[in-house]
Parts: C-alpha cells; structure tokens; sequence
C-alpha cells in the first residue's frame, strides 16, 4: 500500500512499496477476504481453510464502516464516522513519517519463503529500542533510558525518540538530512537490519540512506544454516561453511560431529572466526584459558564447538547444537574449535546430536558495532520447551535402518517435520527405496493423531 496518491503517480508501478499489511508475517492463501463481523471485528479469513488469520481487535467499540482513505490508509469508523481504528497506528515492517512506535509496540520483519521471520524491532519500558531475535536475544539497542519515549520518522529523514510533549531527545540522520525528497520510510528489513530509506526521482528507485548495523555480518544469525558470513576481496558478502567437510544435500551447513565417534575426536581450529549456537539459542560463557577451553568441549560429550575471544575478556563460548552461525574477519580477535570425529566415517554424518530435553536457563553477551548511537549486545534468557515427539520416532522407526537408539534423532526429526521436510529423515541410502510423497503422507497421518 503506497501513502498517498500523489506518490502513487510518480512512482512506477514495479517499484511500489508495500508498507503496512493486515496481519503482519501472517500468510494466507487463495481468496482470503476481509469481514465486518456482528460483534463489530473487522475480520480477515483465509479463504481456503475458512479461518480467521487477523483481526482489528475493535470488541466493545462501536464499528459502522471500515474505509480506504485516499492518503492510503485503511481506517474502521463509528456511527458519527469518527476514527476509532487506523493502520496508520498499527504499522507492521515499516514506519512512514509521522507514524510512531510506542512502548510495547513491535515492528516484524516480513516473512521470507512463507517462513514467519524471526527479527523484530522492540521498543521496551524504559524508552530503548531493541532489534531482536526470536524475542529473547537482543542484537542491538540504543541505551537511552527514558519511560514513555516514542519512535519516529521525520520527513527531513532522520529517527527520532520524541518525549511525550514531542521534543526530540534522541536522533540519528540519514544520508540526505534536509534534502528535498517526497518518499521516505523506515523498515525492517528480511535480513534483520533497521534501514531508512528515501526515494530518489532521477533515478527512479529508493535506496538506503541509513542503517543500523553497519555490518550486516554483524547482525545475529545473518546467514542462518547457510554457515557463517564473510566478505570476499571485492567486499561482498557471502555465507561460508567452514566447518563442515562436504556440502549437504539440503544447502544447510550443519557442524557434522557426533558424540558417539568410536575412534574420539578432534578440535578443528578456525582463525578469526566467531560462533554462536542458534537454534537453540543458549551458550554457556565461562571464564578460562584458551587451552582450558578447548579441553573442555573435547572432554564434554554434548559439546559440538566453542568460540574463545582473544581480546583480554578470556570469554570461552560453548555451543551444545549442531545449528551453528557467526562471522569472520581477518580482524576479528577470536579463535573458534569445531568438533569432529577423528575418522569420519565412524558416525554416520546425516544424524545430528542429541539436544538436552531438560528446561534451564543461559544469558551470554554479544559485542557488535552499530551505526547511529546503537549499541549491540546481544543477551538472551530463555527456558527450553519439553516437545511431544513420540509420532515422530516411531516415523523415524520405520523409515530409516540401522537406528537403535531412537532418542539420539528426535530433536533433529522435530525439527523437520515441523518445517515441512520430513524427507530429510530418511537415511540417503534408501532413497530408492522411499517415495517422499509416501513420507510427507505419513507425517500428516502421525501429526493427526498427535493433534
């Protein structure tokens, strides 16, 4: 939805923006439709499933009309034809001019392949504003302390925290500060990075005029499961894996040690590289030597990699996940170690490590640079969830061979049937033997009854 018709005429088609979306990262299907309920809801349906996916959450007020308005904005009225319900008020990925994040309000990234997206921009009690990742690590925050603050964009194109008499008490500017220009808005980005953008009319497309981290390796698991990032020579950046020894079929770079290597293992060193465990999200930091903190992965059966910061801290990060991100820099004092099995062929490698079932709590720092008076240190305090996966070892049970000790997949065969690829499970080996239809089949049969 482009704001404003005038914008609208001078902007061409294919470059529109969308900047406000019912529903946020929620994805509907074919011929959803919008609904004003009896109750007074504006309601959106998918229209295939026949299920309500958003709503204006409007119970009690009085609801008469729901209106486009000419300047772009869907807005619901009541029977005097007041305003009791904008978008406007409700942004979604992005914040136009005059628009304002409030406290406890959130800023989602869109979703990227139908995958509800994991970065979001927080504005919390005490007046900070928080990019975020999976709603408990903080990658970056500006350390403003101050109640009742609100985000906003100018349209001299800068970000503002605005006291709640509307003076200014915290800015940062965009490239073009002052300059005439019609279009301007901040977003959220897919890859996790807070951006203003501006529009340029002799070139005729937007571009960044701002950015929160100023290295986009910098911000948390950038690169997801594609393996760490980098940038090459020319400075461009790319996703690295490292420290895994063949390309996976399935494009994911998964750290390939597991505990039940009969020959033992080794520690694969890796030079100014630094890692973080990311699904789940829980390190322990302790404080040690770097050879201390070697032995100590090496001797600990659930360890899969540990990061030691060579910058005075002595901080020793321990990961116990084979889903592994981070950054490298030739600058970077940090030196990590990948476990792997001394021979490799000892373990079969499509078989990942057992995650621990058992509820706790971890909290790690994270220091990473930050344009404009953002700070980022990225913190976390989360509990692990106990998961029902009984269907699924049964799935496993009969669809691989050579497996005994069903418990040491379960995590892993979780994980990918619940993000819609429970193929992965089978052994490779039998490929020839299984049809993939016949085991997303018997997913969907296994995940009935679990239901």
């Amino acid at each position: 939805m482009i704001h404003g018709f005038l914008l609208m005429e001078s902007i061409p088609v294919d470059k529109w923006t969308v900047v406000w979306v019912a529903g946020g990262d929620v994805t509907v299907g074919n011929n959803p439709y919008f609904q004003l309920q009896e109750d007074r809801e504006l309601v959106l349906f998918d229209g295939l499933q026949g299920q309500q996916v958003w709503t204006s959450k409007m119970i009690r007020l009085s609801v008469a009309f729901a209106f486009l308005r000419d300047d772009g904005y869907l807005v619901l009225l009541n029977g005097k034809k007041d305003v009791i319900w904008q978008s406007f008020d409700n942004p979604t990925d992005t914040l136009l001019p005059g628009q304002r994040l409030s406290t406890f309000r959130t800023l989602r990234a869109a979703s990227r392949n139908y995958v509800l997206s994991l970065y979001s921009l927080y504005m919390n009690v005490s007046g900070q504003l928080q990019l975020r990742w999976e709603s408990s690590l903080i990658y970056c925050t500006e350390r403003l302390s101050h109640l009742n603050l609100n985000a906003v964009v100018t349209s001299d194109g800068s970000l503002q925290l605005e006291a709640p008499n509307s003076r200014p008490i915290w800015s940062v500017f965009g490239e073009d500060h002052n300059d005439t220009v019609r279009f301007r808005f901040l977003r959220l980005d897919v890859d996790g990075n807070l951006r203003l953008y501006s529009w340029m009319e002799g070139l005729q497309r937007r571009r960044s005029v701002w950015q929160a981290v100023e290295n986009q390796c910098n911000v948390f698991a950038t690169c997801d499961q594609q393996g760490i990032c980098v940038f090459n020579v020319s400075g461009t950046r790319f996703c690295a894996c490292s420290f895994h020894h063949t390309v996976q079929s399935n494009s994911k770079c998964l750290v390939s040690y597991q505990h039940d290597c009969k020959s033992g293992s080794v520690m694969i060193e890796h030079a100014n590289i630094f890692l973080y465990g990311i699904y789940p999200v829980r390190d322990f930091i302790s404080l040690t030597s770097l050879d201390k903190c070697k032995s100590l992965c090496l001797s600990d059966p659930s360890c899969t990699a540990v990061t030691f910061r060579n910058d005075g801290s002595a901080k020793c990060r321990t990961m116990r996940t084979r889903y592994v991100s981070g950054y490298s820099d030739p600058s970077l004092s940090a030196t990590s170690f990948v476990k792997r099995c001394s021979d490799p062929l000892t373990t079969d490698p499509i078989f990942p490590l057992k995650s621990p079932m058992r509820a706790h709590k971890e909290s790690y720092n994270i220091c990473i640079p930050c344009l404009g008076m953002f700070y980022c240190e990225a913190s976390s305090h989360r509990a692990s969830a106990q998961k029902d996966v009984e269907d699924f070892g049964k799935m496993i049970l009969t669809l691989v061979s050579g497996i005994k000790e069903v418990d040491d997949v379960l995590d892993w065969i979780y994980k990918e049937c619940v993000e819609g690829r429970p193929e992965n499970a089978v052994d490779k080996r039998l490929k020839d033997e299984v049809d993939s239809d016949e085991v997303r089949l018997k997913d969907e049969v296994d995940s009935d009854e679990v239901e």
